[in-house]
This record gives C-alpha cells, structure tokens and sequence, in this order.
C-alpha cells in the first residue's frame, strides 16, 4: 500500500475542490441516507456559503494529499437480509469527506469509457437482460435449427470479499487505472468496518482484503481486477461467447453434435479456471448447467469435474433473473412466483391509494416493475395482463362503483402508461 501511495504522489495533479465543485457533487448525489461521519446531504446543501468553502478547503487538501482524514476511516456495514437464512452488506461511507470528492471526480469514468469492452454486459449502454435475452434467442435458433446447445452460467463466491488487494493494484498498474483515485479509495476501503443490525453496532473489525459493496468505484475496480483475464478467455475461445455482469460469467455455444459443444466449452472453461485461481478467486457452488439434451448435460458435468470444476445440472436455470432452458421451451414459472411474491405489496398500494391519488406511482414504479421484470424471456398470460389492469386500476384511488376500466386507466396513466401499453 506504501508503494502504491508513493506512486500516487509522484503521479498526482493538484485537485481544485471549492463550493461550486462542493455544490455540483451534492446536486449530482440522489441519496439522502446519513454516512458514517454522521452529514447527510441535505444538511450539507442547506450550509451557508462562508461554511461551504472551509468544508470544500477540507476535501481539497485530503484529496491532494492523497490521504483520507483519519477520524473518517471507519464503515458502517448494514447487514441486509436473502432469501435461505442468509445474508450480505451494503456499507455507508464518509458522505463529505469519500462520496463526495468520488461523486466529483471523472478520471475513473473516463477510463471506464475508454476502457469498455464487449464481455462487459454491465457498462454504460450495455443491458445485463438485453444479452440473457440474446442468449436464450441463440438458444432457441440453435434448436430450431436441430443442433446441440449449453449454457454454462458461472458465479464468483463472495466476489467482493475475496478481492485480493495485493493483485488489485498490479491489475491497475497494468491496465493505466488512475492510481491516485485508487490509492485514495482503498484507504477507505481497508478502514476497519462495523456490522450493524437491529439498530445494534459491532466492534469495529479490522480487513486485509474486499473492496466495498456500495462504493462507486467498486463496479470499476472489478473490471479492473478481471480485464485482462477476460479478455484473454474471450479471445482465445471465441466460440465460447464469454460474458461478464460484474461477477457473474456465462458461457453458450451451438454445435452440430455434442462432441462440437463440448469441444468448445471445455477448454474455454479450462482457461477460465486457470484466470480465477491467478486472480484468488473461487467460483460459486451454485455454478449451473444447462443443455439441449441430457446426454450432453451429463457428460459436460463429469468432464468439468474431472478438471475440479463442479457445476449443478439444470433443466432451466435463471440467467439475470430470467429463464434459460437451452432453447427447448419457455416456462413462465419465475413470473408467475413474481405475481404472487408482489401481492402484499400490491394491497399496501390499493389501502394508501384510498388516501392518495399519488399512490399510483408506486404501482408504475415498484409494483409493476416487480412483477413484469424479464417478461421478454418467457410471457405474460391475457388473464395476468387482466390482474395487472385491475392491480393499476386499484392504484388510482377511483371509487369502484361505477368506474370504466379502460377508461379510469387512460385517464390515470396516459395511452402508452397502461399496463399493456407498456408491455407491447
């Protein structure tokens, strides 16, 4: 870390960080949850101007001393419940003194624009469900067409708490990353954490590798932490379709027989295995399997685990929150369970929509959203196009005697603001 912080000084440029920058970042900054120094965004905004300069003369020297004020090295790390009993964190940073000398800078945007690659379906332009989309209408062409098809859809185990620190930087060094703005954010980011639940804090813990999840450098340190892998995978097995959303990986190929596919797959799989233990990394026992046929299935599965790659075989798999099924059908199982999941949801709307009118923003925005995610994959049923009209129509707080439902919802959403209307 020393070294990296020497490097930093010797490559630094003076920073210029005064109230209008101070102001820009604080407009460009939507979320108002309080840090870990206890400022909240509002509060900053509401200061006055005489305050504003000494606040923004703080953050410039920080920033061009390429150090991070000491009293602000401290996490917080809300413990944030998944479904099976488990659970993952989100970590609130210092808001003055971190999130908004990082909200200001554009040297890490710029090199991510610079940098973008094709593999990468998580980049500015690029859609994590536009390319499962594509990858289940390869699937389907290839069955259509009578040939062979699998899927092999990869996931890094505890990705952002395995980083490995040591190889971050080399990647940086390596790929041009602006080490100033890296040597800055990992003096946040190896600052001791605290885990909080129940309103209840932890002792502090003290880390020697992961980057943070919710910082918003982390997205930009994992492309730099895989680039130079993937891209050795995507170009030496073409064929293979290597694709990266953040950590999860995929892998499809067509083939005329199954000899072709597995001929394909394996050693890109081979190559991919020898990237992830350069990088200390390890993959998901989750990691899932899908093919055309069993036969295929089966014998992918026995060949990777003879290699120390063990995957699970599925007949359909959710692939970015939709579902894959190597092309033989089109199950709508995942949207079906999205229905039911959004009921509560859908009745808390209806009771608050008695009160306000406003509360059909929450249909358009949380209700509708949760149900009908990824419907391009499978379908939506006429009668679950019905459920979602009377859901949007129990949203607008018309009474329902009397109401027209065609007419209430062109009414309350527009002509292209209907649900069907936004599904076609």
């Amino acid at each position: 870390m020393r070294c990296l912080w020497n490097a930093a000084v010797e490559n630094h440029s003076n920073i210029v960080f005064g109230e209008t920058q101070l102001d820009e970042a604080l407009k460009g900054y939507k979320k108002e949850t309080l840090g870990s120094d206890l400022w909240a965004p509002s509060e900053l905004r509401s200061m006055p101007s005489c305050v504003k300069i000494n606040l923004a003369k703080c953050v410039e020297n920080s920033q061009n001393a390429i150090a991070v004020p000491h009293q602000s090295l401290m996490n917080l790390n809300s413990l944030l419940g998944k479904p099976g009993n488990k659970c993952r964190t989100i970590s609130k940073t210092p808001v003055l003194t971190y999130r908004m000398p990082l909200t200001a800078d554009s040297e890490v945007r710029n090199w991510e624009l610079e940098n973008k690659q094709d593999y990468d379906k998580a980049s500015v332009g690029s859609s994590a469900l536009l390319a499962a989309l594509k990858r289940n209408l390869s699937a389907e062409i290839a069955h259509w067409l009578g040939k062979e098809f699998a899927t092999i859809l990869n996931d890094f185990d505890q990705f952002f708490d395995t980083v490995d620190l040591k190889t971050q930087m080399n990647e940086a060094i390596h790929n041009g990353f602006p080490i100033s703005q890296l040597a800055f954010a990992l003096q946040q980011h190896l600052a001791p954490r605290v885990l909080q639940a129940c309103k209840q804090s932890s002792t502090p813990v003290q880390v020697v590798k992961s980057i943070l999840a919710g910082c918003k450098y982390s997205v930009a340190m994992t492309r730099v932490y895989l680039k130079r892998g993937m891209t050795k995978v995507v170009e030496k097995h073409k064929d293979a379709n290597t694709e990266l959303f953040v950590d999860d990986t995929s892998m499809h190929t067509p083939g005329n027989d199954n000899e072709e596919v597995r001929q394909i797959l394996i050693p890109a799989m081979l190559t991919f295995k020898e990237i992830v233990s350069k990088l200390k990394l390890t993959l998901s026992p989750k990691a899932g399997l899908v093919a055309s046929n069993d036969k295929l299935a089966t014998s992918l599965v026995k060949e990777l685990a003879s290699y120390g790659l063990f995957f699970n075989k599925f007949n359909n798999a959710r692939d970015v929150g939709i579902t894959t099924t190597a092309g033989k059908k089109r199950p709508n199982n995942l949207v079906k369970n999205r229905f039911a999941k959004a009921q509560p949801r859908k009745i808390k709307i209806a009771r608050l929509a008695k009160i306000s009118k406003l509360a059909r923003k929450l249909f358009t925005g949380s209700s509708f959203s949760a149900q009908t995610w990824g419907h391009q994959g499978s379908a939506i049923s006429e009668n679950q196009m019905i459920d979602l009209e009377r859901d949007a129509l129990a949203s607008t707080g018309i009474r329902a005697g009397g109401r027209c439902r065609c007419l209430g919802l062109l009414v309350s959403f527009g002509q292209l603001g209907t649900p069907r209307a936004r599904i076609i």
